[in-house]
């Protein structure tokens, strides 16, 4: 049995990986592994209602259109079941200002062909601290004149895009 579920968003929810792997952790690789179809066997057996039990299973996220304005929310927190504690993951998170989208994306009317959506980062919210405390500000962009800004408080300064990159971790 296939069952399909629409869903709107504005955010996508992509994970940071606790440790370094083979290879550098960045948004593409983000948003593949959130694409990625997931198995579901053994004691993670998906309850089938059209078969009455539960069975083996494939369960996945499949983007059909995105919004006009769409935020990667990075989940940078873990709650640990088993000591009941919070962390913080700091691994390095490549986050490129330019970025396709069509690769990502099948279409609702999909012939085939590969769209181009081209998405550019203009604003930033960036978390300092602890999984238990800490502080955020906000680097926005003059989109009009091409300039970066950092929002703390009520604090506005100039940065420079050395800052940006430093602040998000990827490419300029």
């Amino acid at each position: 049995t296939t069952s399909h579920r629409k869903d709107c968003f504005q955010d996508l929810k992509l994970v940071v990986p606790t440790e370094a792997a083979s290879g550098p952790a960045g948004v593409p690789s983000a948003l593949r592994a959130l694409l990625t179809p997931e198995r579901m066997t053994g004691d993670e057996q998906y309850q089938c209602d059209v078969c009455a039990k539960k069975t083996d299973a494939t369960r996945g996220v499949q983007l059909r259109r995105l919004p006009a304005i769409l935020t990667l929310q990075l989940k940078r927190f873990r709650y640990e079941p088993r000591t009941g504690q919070r962390h913080k993951i700091s691994t390095s998170f490549d986050f490129p200002t330019r970025i396709d989208m069509g690769e990502y994306v099948q279409g609702d009317d999909d012939d085939g062909s590969d769209p181009s959506l081209p998405y550019e980062l203009y604003a930033v919210l960036v978390h300092q601290g602890s999984a238990s405390f800490g502080h955020y500000y906000a680097l926005i962009q003059d989109v009009a004149r091409g300039e970066w800004f950092e929002f703390n408080d009520a604090t506005v300064k100039p940065i420079k895009a050395s800052e940006l990159k430093r602040a998000v971790g990827g490419e300029n």
